[in-house]
C-alpha cells in the first residue's frame, strides 16, 4: 500500500492537502474543459458506455446517490426500486446518477459531466470524495443547505471542505 501526502502550503491545512492512495486522487477533482490541465488519464465522454463497465456494489455511496438523485433504493447490482415502488434495471437510471456512480467506481478515467444536471452535481459534490470530473467551462449554481455540508473537492487548484465555499466559487470564480 502506497499512501502519499502532498502539502501545497501551510495555512489553512484543510485547503492545502491533496491525498492519494496508490497514485489515485482521494478528493473529487473537478476540471474545466478547455481550461484545466487534465491528468494523464483517458477522458470518457460517453457516460452510458462507461456505466456498463462496472457493477454497483451496494456500498454506502451507491445507496446515497440513488436516494439523493433518484429518490430510489438499491436492490442489487442489476436493479433498483424507484420512487413509485417499481423495480427497474440500473440502466434506467438518469445520466446524472450514472455519472455520479461512474466517478466513484471508475477512478481510472476522467468522467465527462456534460450531462450532469444541477441536482446531480450538487449531490455528487456532497457525497463523492474520489474520482475526476470534467465539466464544461461555465459558472454553476450549487444549491446550499440550511447548515453547511462538509465536502472533499479539488477544483481550480484549491481544496474545498465546505459546500458553501464551493458554491460561491462555482458561481463567482469558476471559468465561464
Amino acid at each position: 500500500m502506497i499512501c502519499n501526502l502532498e502539502v501545497k502550503g501551510s495555512i489553512p491545512l484543510s485547503s492545502s492537502i491533496k491525498l492519494s492512495y496508490e497514485g489515485v486522487a482521494m478528493s473529487l477533482t473537478i476540471y474545466f474543459d478547455g481550461v484545466s490541465q487534465l491528468p494523464n488519464l483517458p477522458v470518457e465522454k460517453d457516460v452510458e458506455i462507461l456505466f456498463m463497465t462496472f457493477k454497483l456494489s451496494g456500498c454506502d455511496y451507491d445507496r446515497r446517490i440513488l436516494s439523493a438523485i433518484e429518490q430510489s433504493s438499491y436492490k442489487d447490482e442489476l436493479f433498483f426500486v424507484d420512487r413509485f415502488g417499481s423495480t427497474l434495471r440500473v440502466d434506467c437510471l438518469s445520466t446524472g446518477s450514472k455519472t455520479a456512480l461512474s466517478l466513484y467506481h471508475r477512478r481510472d478515467v476522467v468522467v465527462s459531466g456534460v450531462e450532469l444536471g444541477m441536482n446531480a452535481l450538487t449531490e455528487t459534490v456532497k457525497y463523492c470524495s474520489v474520482g475526476s470530473l470534467l465539466l464544461p467551462a461555465r459558472n454553476y449554481y450549487i444549491e446550499c443547505e440550511l447548515e453547511d455540508v462538509a465536502i472533499d473537492v479539488m477544483c481550480g487548484g484549491r481544496h474545498f471542505a465546505s459546500l458553501d465555499e464551493f458554491s460561491d466559487y462555482m458561481m463567482e470564480e469558476a471559468p465561464g
